[in-house]
């Protein structure tokens, strides 16, 4: 395409002229045309926002859902078995929560309660060990094959769930 516009000034001037023509009969001038524009933009505006609105509406319900499925399903802790240690090897947890003991370490241990509560056998390398703490309490344990390995969890009561509490107040969507 070639051009035939000799400076900045001339092209500023010719793209004024464009602008303030009259337009024939039955077109927009320059200024209904950029109102139109910015009506279009706003209906632009109003319908990102809507579908924001439903996004956001969408994953409010889904997180909703997924909450009510996972106060239902106990909590996990994790204690993983390295260099000859658990870490941590103190966890304090709520009752009905699951414990998970990962071995980590490349010789076999145990988790054996002091009380003989629970005991896992022995568990190799990449291998794990789950117990429900139901009641609250305090629970020692060791590794019977390395006994210097110790470690504790205490149980506390589970707090009680808001939702089930009549007095609680709710949110409504």
């Amino acid at each position: 395409m070639s051009c035939n516009i000799r400076s900045r000034t001339e092209a500023k001037f010719l793209l004024h002229e464009r602008f303030r023509e009259v337009p024939a009969v039955g077109c927009r001038t320059w200024h209904q045309r950029l109102n139109g524009f910015k009506s279009d933009i706003k209906k632009d505006v109003i319908l990102m926002i809507n579908k924001h609105s439903l996004i956001f509406m969408a994953i409010l319900f889904v997180s909703s859902i997924e909450l009510s499925c996972s106060e239902e399903t106990p909590a996990n802790a994790i204690v993983r078995i390295e260099d000859f240690s658990f870490q941590p090897d103190f966890v304090s947890v709520e009752s009905e929560t699951t414990v998970v003991w990962i071995n980590d370490d490349s010789a076999p241990h145990t988790i054996t309660a002091d009380d003989s509560s629970f005991d896992s056998g022995s568990i190799g390398k990449g291998s794990e060990f789950k117990h429900t703490f139901h009641q609250p309490g305090n629970y020692s344990y060791h590794c019977a094959i390395h006994p210097s390995m110790t470690g504790k969890i205490a149980v506390t009561e589970a707090k009680p769930d808001p939702s089930s509490d009549p007095s609680a107040p709710s949110i409504g969507l």
